[in-house]
């Protein structure tokens, strides 16, 4: 899984390498946020002229994204099940949490002034479980401490919405508006 999170951070900067550069049809790039999992993304948009839309025009995208904060490479994390914490060291469970990450490729149709984009990837789901340790030996000086739970799992996702221009701002040209099946959550984000 720590591999997984350190290739997705160097495919979002690749990405944002790309872009920088205008890479030949990778251009557009947004920065959005899924509610209510806390999951940031990065899109990356093929070239679209949003002043000249050809209506018959396709393009592709690639998305990005993982859970914030990210406890399983954290200090207070330990590569132990829950039934070690609670059954060899009696500790008792006060929290659990989810991490995701994410990949998605799919296809832009733009129309009229806006843009659309529909495609799927892959989810990872990392079910991690917070412990109290009464005697403050295990994460750090409060006694608090992450273990993996019961779930580490990969799903197939779905993932669209749109792109609305944005003519208010010459910083944020774009607004995304948008979903993922896996998990189940709202898109909302800004674009360059």
């Amino acid at each position: 899984m720590i591999i997984m999170k350190r290739i997705l951070i160097g495919s979002i900067m690749i990405i944002q390498v790309l872009l920088s550069q205008e890479f030949s049809s990778l251009n557009h790039a947004i920065l959005e946020v899924g509610l209510p999992n806390s999951v940031w993304k990065v899109m990356g948009f093929s070239d679209w002229d949003s002043n000249s839309l050809n209506s018959q025009k396709r393009g592709w995208f690639v998305d990005l994204g993982m859970s914030i904060p990210i406890y399983s490479t954290g200090d207070d994390y330990y590569d132990k099940s829950a039934k070690f914490s609670e059954e060899t060291l009696g500790d008792q469970r006060i929290d659990n949490y989810d991490e995701f990450l994410m990949i998605n490729i799919g296809l832009t149709k733009p129309i009229k002034s806006n843009i659309f984009y529909l495609g799927g990837g892959l989810t990872n789901r990392k079910q991690l479980y917070q412990y109290y340790d009464e005697f403050e030996i295990l994460g750090g000086n409060d006694g608090k401490y992450w273990v993996n739970g019961d779930v580490d799992e990969w799903k197939v996702n779905i993932c669209g919405g749109m792109v609305i221009k944005n003519s208010i701002s010459k910083r944020m040209k774009y607004i995304l508006l948008g979903f993922d099946l896996i998990p189940a959550q709202v898109n909302i984000g800004v674009g360059w």
